[in-house]
């Protein structure tokens, strides 16, 4: 009988120091789960649109306003010339059978030389808009790097996406509403008249030009 009893406590101690063992395994396995999704930090991914910040900041509408001016002006300019060159065109076609044949053939050259010079100076002046403007972008970018870099941290944004790249987000992720605050409390003017091409430029526009 005390064998019998012997066999049952030890059998009962066996079974109670498994279970001491078990359940130190099962503390030892779950630790480092919960110590892994402690550590887990979900990535906040952010979003920026450049080309609004451009077009709402102040400083980028006052850019296109001036930019529109000096386009407006540029073409006032060719325009009137073209109307000098059409109605001089106009001269020369109602007596031209008058001329004689050098004379006709000289002024036809002239008039030819001042469309070529027309076609000329609007491809330069096209060219200017674009370099001014290319000019000016980038100035106004050079504003809104820091900025941008400033939101970025303050949102604590793990990665930044192109807005345009986003098909859905959480607006509280888009720092383009932020950089456009302060910009606009950091510069609201912009001063700048219509660039001359670099020579290099200038040079290839009048190789186009003068190729026809």
């Amino acid at each position: 009988m005390f064998r019998r009893i012997l066999n049952i406590v030890i059998i009962v101690v066996m079974a109670a120091g498994f279970g001491v063992v078990a359940g130190v395994a099962m503390v030892s396995q779950s630790e480092p789960v919960q110590a892994a999704s402690a550590d887990t930090v979900s990535p906040r991914i952010c979003m920026f649109s450049r080309d609004n910040v451009l077009q709402q900041s102040v400083v980028g509408q006052k850019g296109s306003q001036r930019l529109q001016q000096l386009a407006q002006e540029a073409q006032k300019a060719v325009a009137k010339r073209r109307q000098s060159l059409a109605e001089d065109i106009k001269a020369f076609n109602a007596k031209a059978d008058t001329l004689k044949d050098d004379d006709r053939q000289r002024q036809g050259r002239a008039l030819q030389q001042r469309q070529r010079a027309l076609k000329q100076q609007v491809q330069q002046l096209d060219a200017r808009i674009r370099y001014t403007r290319s000019v000016v972008t980038k100035r106004i970018n050079n504003e809104i790097d820091p900025l941008l870099d400033d939101s970025y941290e303050n949102h604590g944004c793990n990665l930044l996406l192109a807005s345009d790249a986003v098909l859905k987000g959480n607006p509280d992720h888009d720092l383009t509403a932020d950089v456009v605050e302060a910009l606009d409390a950091e510069i609201k003017t912009i001063q700048f008249d219509l660039l001359a091409l670099p020579k290099q430029s200038a040079a290839d526009g009048q190789d186009d030009g003068s190729s026809e």
